[in-house]
């Protein structure tokens, strides 16, 4: 099979240009190519498209589709013609010192995304927009950056199997109603502007292999309303404490489940819950502080009896509790 070379000097190609090409299977495209037309590569014996990593325009769809192998392979090269980002099912990646790779955008008409097996991070916002995206399986990936489904609006379904660490507001922006991350290691103290449930619709549920929340995880600023409904920590064996900020300014929880193991519930941990429902404290808490439960006005609390001297004069913002 032969190669086709598109000179630097060619900025457009239109529509269909290679269609029913037969004794080809790799074309090279020039750097400053701008513009493609669609189904370049129809009923075409071609495989693979090398585009430079200086092309303004990297792909769309439509014009890398048709061939009779089906959908051609896209590979992005350096300067010295070694792959540096490549493209499989619509998306794209890049390929890092360690021989990993990351996320780093995909097609707009993708509706539904496997990370490849050497994907271990999806890069902040690298999944923007796109409308038609409606199931994500995160596969091996680790690390999440901030706003990875911004605007993914019909984003129902992410699976996220191996995810250890998950930057600010992950979800803001997409459909998703149920989210599961059994391997979160920890949340840092992001703030309300960064708070890891922001925008999701419904269900929270962290893993055992949770150790530590940070100061706003799960919180809300001015101006957002938050849907969320559970915050499911019962699998979080390793959680000891609850600090300070963890929970805050919910208009729409039915139900927070707190894990057995759980220690110390910090001053300021629940404040400004304003729907009724009831929080049950594992017998393993051993300490509330004063103030833990602030403006929390409907909350109702089951809790051990080895805790009642601590909460002498509703110190704990409550006095609404069932003891057991």
């Amino acid at each position: 099979m032969g190669e086709i070379v598109i000179p630097d000097s060619v900025t457009k190609i239109g529509a269909q240009a290679f269609n029913g090409v037969k004794g080809v299977s790799t074309i090279t495209l020039g750097k400053n190519i701008t513009s493609l037309g669609g189904g370049l590569f129809g009923n075409s014996s071609i495989e693979t498209v090398n585009i430079h990593k200086d092309m303004k325009l990297l792909t769309t769809t439509t014009a890398f589709t048709g061939s009779d192998q089906g959908s051609c392979s896209v590979r992005v090269l350096n300067d010295n013609g070694n792959e540096k980002i490549y493209e499989k099912d619509g998306v794209f990646y890049q390929i890092g010192t360690s021989g990993n790779s990351s996320l780093i955008g995909a097609s707009v008409d993708v509706t539904s995304i496997v990370c490849d097996d050497i994907c271990t991070m999806v890069l902040s916002r690298a999944l923007d927009n796109k409308q038609k995206l409606v199931s994500v399986d995160l596969n091996n990936v680790t690390k999440v950056g901030g706003l990875p489904f911004f605007q993914c609006r019909k984003l129902t379904s992410l699976q996220a199997p191996n995810v250890t660490s998950i930057d600010g507001r992950p979800f803001e922006g997409t459909g998703l109603t149920y989210v599961y991350l059994p391997k979160l290691v920890s949340t840092s103290n992001a703030g309300e502007n960064s708070a890891i449930i922001n925008y999701l619709r419904g269900t929270i549920k962290l893993g055992a292999s949770l150790e530590k929340l940070g100061y706003g995880t799960f919180s809300t600023h001015a101006g957002v309303v938050s849907n969320i409904k559970v915050i499911d920590l019962s699998e979080c064996i390793k959680l000891k404490e609850l600090s300070n900020g963890v929970i805050r300014n919910q208009e729409h929880l039915t139900s927070i489940l707190l894990p057995n193991g759980l220690e110390v519930i910090r001053e300021g941990a629940f404040v400004n819950i304003s729907t009724e429902f009831t929080l049950v404290i594992p017998e393993s808490v051993k300490t509330i502080e004063p103030g833990a439960f602030s403006d929390c006005p409907l909350m109702k609390l089951e809790a051990p009896s080895h805790l009642k001297e601590q909460n002498t004069n509703s110190r704990w913002g409550t006095s609404n509790i069932i003891w057991y």
